[in-house]
């Protein structure tokens, strides 16, 4: 949190805190230089994040919280990686996952909207 600024559980903060420092070590790779780490989630956050979680299709929003949706892109990345033999990169993760997987996420995880009473 101190670092992103996103509230979010363990597992999802070990798995976004292992691509935020790829991120970092690709930025330090193109730049030539040392970057720090707040720099690099920043962004990471901005950059692959926040793009990322705002391209969910409007009608599965709903679905799951952002970060958990995050956490599994990644993770759908990783599979798709190794089935293809090279990274395919989060973005085409996230849209092969919102095409097949997302759709499927079983009506008893679907996050309720919130009440008008509760904001």
């Amino acid at each position: 949190m101190a670092l992103t600024g996103l509230d979010v559980w363990e597992n999802q903060a070990r798995r976004l805190l292992a691509d935020i420092a790829s991120f970092r070590g690709w930025m330090e790779q193109v730049e030539g230089r040392r970057v720090p780490e707040a720099a690099a989630a920043y962004r990471w956050l901005t950059r692959v994040y926040e793009p990322t979680v705002n391209a969910i299709p409007p009608h599965l929003r709903n679905r799951l919280d952002q970060a958990e949706i995050f956490h599994e892109i990644l993770e759908h990345r990783w599979f798709l990686s190794e089935a293809a033999g090279v990274d395919v990169g989060t973005r085409a993760a996230a849209k092969d996952y919102f095409e097949r997987v997302l759709p499927e996420v079983p009506e008893d995880l679907v996050t309720p909207a919130p009440d008008a009473d509760d904001g």
